[in-house]
């Protein structure tokens, strides 16, 4: 079964730790952008063991089969970003590498020192900055739902019980609490211990907080400001019977009874 949580842990094991280098590109010490994306996908299981490990023109190949298209603005934890003219992205004409979060990529880049498997911010090191077109990707069968830009229909989200607080979790939480915006994102959360692996949330130091954090705090009685804090998560997890650590785990006993009960439309 696919994981988008080990193809993205694929990559953080490596941060710090690996050379690029294009001659060199099959591992274990170095890599170059494309190469990393293979190998994580294969780590994932969203390509199986012993597959071809291709360059960003093989990603392009896969458009439509294994990367489904989305817009910018929908870039998210564990999707895929492919720079470069379709064809003519090989060598320095191309890029390539997995969203953290909206605002932040990692990738294998030689542009960040001598250990260059990097967490950076997504734009200007995309390839963007030299003017090449950046295509974005959701992995087929990674959880995420996909909705064109621009649109926001009622969609009833059908749930893999797995308990990974991803981007399907989020977007029918939404249906259910009837919020507004129905993305899958969390925005504007503050990163800790206690929220880091809710793998659709957006971190940043802005405070605004998510609507649908704010709806499920008004739901536990508990103070609404839209973070999910230590006191969101032990509310939370007593609300669904669990342990009361204040951490949202991944996976998480707490999000295997949030994804049964929302499957279930009774929370």
């Amino acid at each position: 079964m696919s994981d988008i949580t080990r193809t993205v842990d694929w990559m953080k094991t490596r941060k710090g730790k690996i050379t690029y280098s294009m001659s060199q590109r099959l591992g274990p010490n170095s890599y170059d952008c494309s190469s990393a994306v293979f190998n994580a996908l294969i780590a994932g299981g969203f390509l199986p063991q012993g597959s071809f490990i291709g360059n960003t023109e093989t990603l392009y190949s896969l458009e439509g089969k294994l990367l489904i298209p989305i817009g910018p603005s929908q870039a998210a934890y564990g999707d895929v970003f492919v720079s470069g003219v379709k064809g003519g992205s090989l060598g320095s004409g191309g890029h390539t590498g997995i969203f953290i979060d909206n605002k932040a990529i990692i990738h294998c880049t030689y542009g960040y020192g001598s250990n260059n498997m990097a967490i950076t911010p997504a734009y200007q090191w995309m390839g963007d900055y030299s003017g090449l077109p950046v295509h974005y990707y959701r992995l087929k069968n990674s959880g995420g739902i996909i909705i064109p830009e621009g649109e926001n229909k009622p969609q009833m989200t059908i749930l893999v019980v797995d308990g990974y607080w991803g981007l399907a979790t989020s977007k029918r939480a939404q249906e259910y609490f009837g919020c507004a915006i129905r993305d899958g994102i969390i925005s504007h959360q503050f990163k800790s211990a206690h929220n880091q692996f809710i793998h659709s949330a957006q971190f940043d130091q802005s405070l605004i907080g998510s609507d649908l954090i704010k709806a499920m705090q008004k739901w536990l009685g508990i103070k609404v400001d839209g973070l999910a804090g230590p006191q969101f998560v032990i509310a939370f997890q007593a609300k669904m019977g669990t342990i009361q650590d204040g951490i949202i785990s991944s996976p998480s006993d707490c999000i295997k009874e949030f994804q049964r009960r929302l499957t279930a439309g009774k929370l």
